[in-house]
């Protein structure tokens, strides 16, 4: 239900937009890729290949320099486990991870200029799902989270932008291979595009 009362907000924006006599364009669509490090050594420990997480995001211009950002941002994750009781010695099993979070927050520029340092934060809603293919068994679970991220923003006339930002997120989640509490976030480096639709 909560979710469902966000989409329901950004749907009306501009609807009310309208209503209030407003032309000036507000609501923009983007896209990013990221590199990620986790910071659990757990995490890198069992998956030593993580993937490049990729974002989607509406955001919706509330002042003349603040935005309001829903997002979703997903990853992947190869790695590998080694039973308890192994027959050799390298004995180990594939693993996959997928990871979703919804992202909702705020970003601020601190100029109006053409490159503008960028800053953005909130919180997330993340769910997971590892896979242990030669067992075929597998195991979920969600919880809450937050972001922040840093940089610049570059803008490329008056409908589109690319971001360069330092994307921090914190992701704590029960189970999984480590079988203990986790850290399914980390730091990396973000680039984007922005474009302005209505």
């Amino acid at each position: 239900a909560p979710l469902l009362a966000v989409f329901l907000v950004f749907a009306c924006l501009p609807r009310c937009a309208a209503a209030s006599g407003s032309q000036e364009r507000r609501l923009f669509a983007g896209a990013g890729a990221a590199f990620l490090h986790p910071l659990s050594a757990d995490f890198r420990r069992v998956y030593d290949r993580p993937g490049w997480p990729l974002e989607a995001q509406l955001g919706w211009r509330i002042g003349p320099r603040f935005d309001l950002l829903l997002s979703g941002r997903w990853q992947s994750a190869s790695g590998g486990t080694v039973t308890p009781d192994p027959v050799q010695a390298d004995e180990s099993y594939p693993l996959r991870l997928r990871v979703f979070a919804l992202r909702l927050g705020a970003g601020f520029r601190l100029s109006d200029g053409v490159v503008a340092p960028y800053v953005a934060g909130g919180f997330q809603q993340a769910w997971f799902r590892e896979r242990w293919p030669a067992a075929d068994a597998e195991e979920s679970g969600s919880g809450p989270g937050m972001f922040a991220q840093g940089g610049c923003r570059l803008r490329l006339g008056r409908r589109f932008a690319l971001l360069a930002l330092l994307d921090y997120s914190y992701a704590p989640m029960n189970g999984g291979a480590t079988g203990d509490r986790i850290d399914l976030g980390g730091i990396g480096v973000q680039l984007g595009v922005r474009a302005v639709i209505l």
